[in-house]
């Protein structure tokens, strides 16, 4: 089956909303936004059936758009907004559903082991998961396509350690790119990954012991149903 059309109409209206209930929260909108786009495509990877599931997994730089990819955009709802064709040009669509689908890939493994959780900052996940030093600077220093490499592997490294995260911040890497909003995404993934670090150094046993016991409870205790 193809993939669902979405009136514009209802994607302004639901852009429109979000950004609304965002400004009068205090949160700068498109920070909240993309946390919201990656509760809601969390949600809907988490409904996949195996087959759905393994061709996200097979998502990389040089192999992406899939038709699991499709169905999941054209489902419609806030992801839907990062790739419409009415709010940027050909080549600009191109681009984000090509970064749009990277992101979603990385999820993917990512949910096969783990789960999105706003609970655990992606620094501190990348820590816990083992995540060397060297390759979160290869992260942070990363652009274009060579950036998009680093977050496949990055939803490899947190699945093989069945690490949960919270995979906005793989959104607000490469979507997130108005100066000074790219420094702050990744300032904000190395101080987290550094705080942890401090921590285990500091008290081996207290640290972890302090911090995991809400990392289980994941998507589904965290936030609310979607269509």
């Amino acid at each position: 089956m193809g993939a669902t059309s979405v009136p514009v109409t209802s994607v302004a209206a639901g852009v429109a909303a979000e950004l609304k209930r965002a400004t009068a929260a205090g949160a700068r909108p498109e920070w909240d936004f993309l946390g919201r786009v990656a509760d809601q495509v969390a949600r809907r990877i988490s409904r996949l059936g195996s087959g759905p599931l393994a061709e996200l997994r097979r998502t990389d730089v040089a192999h992406w758009g899939t038709a699991a990819f499709a169905r999941l955009v054209g489902a419609g709802g806030l992801v839907a907004v990062l790739v419409d064709s009415t709010r940027y040009s050909q080549a600009e669509v191109f681009e984000r559903r090509k970064r749009l689908s990277v992101c979603v890939g990385a999820m993917a493994h990512l949910m096969t082991r783990a789960y999105h959780t706003r609970k655990v900052p992606l620094g501190r996940a990348l820590y816990r998961a083992g995540f060397q030093e060297e390759r979160l600077v290869g992260l942070l220093h990363a652009t274009g396509d060579s950036l998009l490499r680093e977050i496949t592997g990055v939803g490899l490294r947190l699945a093989a350690a069945e690490q949960n995260a919270d995979t906005a911040d793989l959104l607000r890497l490469v979507f997130d790119t108005r100066y000074p909003y790219p420094q702050r995404v990744r300032s904000q993934i190395a101080m987290d990954y550094y705080t942890r670090q401090h921590a285990q150094v500091s008290n081996p046993e207290g640290a972890e012991g302090s911090e995991g016991a809400g990392d289980a409870e994941g998507l589904n205790g965290q936030v609310g149903s979607e269509g």
